[in-house]
């Protein structure tokens, strides 16, 4: 029985931190895209950090960081008339060829394209 309240305490800490690292990747996400930051406000390691993610939501940290990056440009990309250095340097990318790479890495098609596909819908 003591074993299971141990695990049940456990799983709903690992939730608490989940979500407060949520919240603090949502107030940060456009100037801190590293792990390292989350897991120093949360007071604990990376590698922790990215397990708990693992376990709770089964993605690590970082693809919790990347969703929430791309999911903001995209939403910006589809309703705003910002240039996409403008979105880049919204989202704090200083250069913004380098913002267009990141953003073509993990949704497939550069801004530009993808600000075109929403458009011709």
């Amino acid at each position: 029985y003591y074993a299971q309240e141990q695990e049940r305490h456990a799983s709903s800490h690992g939730l608490q931190q989940v979500r407060a690292f949520s919240q603090l990747l949502d107030a940060h996400f456009r100037t801190k895209k590293t792990v390292r930051f989350y897991a120093d406000q949360l007071a604990v390691t990376a590698n922790h950090l990215n397990a708990l993610c693992r376990q709770v939501v089964n993605q690590t940290a970082s693809e919790l960081i990347h969703e929430r990056v791309i999911t903001e440009a995209q939403r910006r990309l589809a309703h705003s008339t910002d240039s996409v250095g403008q979105v880049a340097d919204y989202l704090g990318f200083n250069d913004p060829s380098y913002f267009t790479r990141y953003f073509k890495k993990y949704v497939g098609h550069t801004p530009e394209s993808f600000r075109q596909h929403r458009t011709a819908r």
